[in-house]
């Protein structure tokens, strides 16, 4: 990593809120990378990963501009395991590399790393602690029936693939309360901000 080394791993279930979480700590002055921005990169229409997909599945899951339609490829990777597992074999590395490369760039605060299946995946990760975007499953499962255009039945399908709210508590450092309103994630985003700019003071001392 750069000169200050701490780095926080961002994670949550479905429809939890961690894209809206990371963009706060953004705004605050964290150095944000994003896991599934870097999976979009290396699944850009005509690279390697997305001819490889594309022969694979020997369907159409392109839209229109021919770039992936995520929700049809996620429907197929619960309904494969297979798939998903040889697609993560195939981007994971690819992706830690790009990861690896923005941390060795000196960041002002800390790094932190929005990672929707951290714990699932075993993602191999320099990370100093773990936080994660804690709601109820009921509200994971009508705040992601308002942003895609999934099923009830499709939700609870690929939650059946992700740990437990329990679990993710249980293996996390740090939790992120997003059971309320925004302006209350806001206030919980600030209160976790300065604990870990406190904890990166020692690496900006040394």
């Amino acid at each position: 990593m750069g000169t200050h080394t701490l780095c926080i791993g961002l994670t949550g279930g479905i429809g939890s809120g961690k894209s809206t979480a990371a963009q706060y700590f953004k705004t605050l002055g964290a150095t944000t990378l994003s896991a599934d921005q870097y999976a979009r990169d290396c699944l850009r229409p005509h690279t390697s990963h997305w001819q490889w997909l594309v022969d694979t599945l020997r369907t159409n899951i392109l839209h229109q501009d021919n770039t992936i339609n995520r929700d049809q490829l996620r429907q197929l990777c619960i309904e494969t395991p297979n798939l998903k597992t040889t697609l993560e074999q195939r981007l994971h590395p690819e992706i830690l590399e790009k990861i690896q490369h923005t941390l060795q760039i000196p960041t002002q605060h800390y790094y932190l790393i929005e990672i929707p299946l951290l714990f699932e995946t075993q993602w191999t990760l320099p990370v100093n602690r773990v936080c994660v975007v804690d709601a109820t499953e009921a509200q994971q499962i009508q705040r992601t029936l308002k942003r895609n255009t999934w099923t009830d039945i499709q939700i609870h399908a690929f939650m059946k693939h992700q740990l437990s709210r329990t679990e993710r508590i249980q293996a996390s450092d740090d939790i992120l309360d997003n059971t309320s309103t925004l302006p209350q994630l806001k206030k919980h985003v600030r209160q976790l901000h300065d604990h870990y700019i406190a904890l990166s003071l020692p690496s900006i001392e040394t």
